[in-house]
């Protein structure tokens, strides 16, 4: 028995996801959304009429409806992931800030950025996979935004030649290597209700769908900016807590945004995670 499994069975069985991880339906997680969205422009819109009135006690409720309401609009455009659906997980337990988690089937639309640098893979993998839920599909169908955003953080090639090589288990890096040039692949998740063939089909040939297992997955969270060094050095912490824990990575670590650019770096979910061999 390992360590991790020691400490698991010392504190704990199986418990429920953390509030952060959505439970809601996507059906219903999309009129939320865009009720919440909706409310506090009509609550503007209300404040400003009452401002017009002659009458005092009509101001000073106008003044207060249109506080309470920029506040709202100000809540809801910081912390929208609350709002967007999320795939469900279970967390089998916890070492130190180490979380092992198991995910049910999913369905990625998933693109690869060749040759591409940290930060043009974000961008560059976000524009392909965006335009395909909004409309470059063979139906014109418009999807709704999830969360979290996945990315490769791979180990680049720092300006040198590239040579094809077996997979291997990802190790602790120099973060100008792993922010350097290298393939990057990006995934949206499918809402929870969908299947394979019920998806329109990509117009681009660099996005493509494929269904994904059920996995078990190691995750560290942070908050913070996802542009520069933090992610990658976030990577190598995962490594390193993984190798403490006797636990073996199956895949390469992926990058999860929550939250968009606009969001303020202390607010932000972000982690990275990697599926374990079983």
């Amino acid at each position: 028995m390992n360590t991790l499994e020691t400490v698991s069975g010392a504190r704990s069985a199986l418990h429920a996801s953390p509030a952060e991880a959505s439970s809601l339906a996507p059906a219903t997680a999309s009129l939320l959304s865009r009720a919440t969205l909706a409310a506090p422009l009509l609550g503007v819109a209300l404040g400003a009429g009452l401002l017009g009135s002659s009458a005092a006690s009509v101001k000073r409720a106008g003044a207060a409806t249109l506080g309470v309401s920029v506040g709202a609009a100000i809540a809801r455009w910081q912390l929208g992931r609350l709002f967007t659906w999320q795939p469900e997980y279970r967390v089998e337990f916890e070492y130190g800030r180490l979380e092992i988690r198991r995910y049910a089937h999913q369905i990625h639309a998933e693109t690869t950025v060749e040759d591409a640098t940290w930060e043009d893979g974000l961008n560059e993998g976000f524009l392909r996979l965006a335009a395909y839920i909004f409309g470059g599909n063979q139906e014109s169908r418009t999807m709704a935004m999830t969360a979290p955003v996945l990315t490769t953080v791979t180990l680049g090639s720092s300006g040198r030649r590239r040579v094809a090589k077996a997979w291997k288990p990802p190790s602790v890096a120099d973060l100008d290597q792993l922010n350097g040039r290298t393939s990057r692949n990006m995934v949206f998740v499918m809402p929870g209700d969908t299947s394979l063939d019920q998806l329109p089909q990509p117009n681009s040939d660099d996005v493509h769908l494929h269904g994904v297992p059920p996995r078990r997955m190691a995750v560290l969270a942070f908050r913070g900016r996802y542009g520069g060094d933090l992610p990658a050095q976030k990577r190598n912490e995962l490594l390193f807590l993984l190798k403490c824990a006797g636990l073996k990575a199956a895949s390469e670590v992926w990058f999860a945004a929550y939250d968009g650019p606009s969001t303020l770096p202390f607010l932000r979910r972000n982690e990275v995670m990697v599926e374990l061999a079983d």
